[in-house]
């Protein structure tokens, strides 16, 4: 048994002669595949935009692999220039220390004797802003929390 499938009709008419001026006919699985049909082109056309135009170097996170890489690297001479400049800091001030005739007890030509940079501390704090009461109490109950429902999962 072949269940009737309903038609639509579309007309657009100009009012003032009464005339067709464009006519569409259509039933309800055309209207669904046509709007797939859409979807589909609409999403395919912004995935050509996004990854072969520059527009796609916009979005955060969707960086091309050498830019990774140069991003990786520069943090690397970051570090190693960081090194460098505390090392330079330090053999400053131990010169100024001797200049002045007072004793110093920090090797600036020992790597070990140079502080971790920031980047390494397991602490990383601005040092032109100390944290707030508010902040201080916030991050206690958070640790609180997480710590309660850490125990409270075992």
């Amino acid at each position: 048994m072949k269940l009737p499938r309903r038609r639509y009709r579309l007309e657009f008419i100009n009012e003032n002669s009464l005339e067709r001026i464009w006519t569409l006919k259509f039933t309800r699985l055309r209207v669904i595949l046509a709007t797939l049909l859409s979807v589909s082109a609409l999403g395919a056309l912004l995935f050509v935009v996004l990854r072969y135009t520059s527009v796609g170097k916009f979005i955060p996170g969707w960086l091309e692999p050498d830019s990774k890489s140069r991003l990786v690297e520069m943090a690397l001479k970051l570090d190693s220039m960081e090194r460098v400049m505390n090392s330079e800091r330090l053999y400053t001030a131990n010169l100024m220390a001797i200049l002045e005739g007072k004793a110093t007890s920090i090797d600036s030509l020992n790597p070990e004797a140079l502080p971790a940079p920031a980047i390494f501390s397991s602490q990383q704090t601005d040092s032109m802003l100390a944290p707030s009461e508010k902040e201080k109490a916030f991050v206690k109950d958070i640790k609180s929390k997480k710590n309660s429902s850490a125990s409270a999962a075992k």
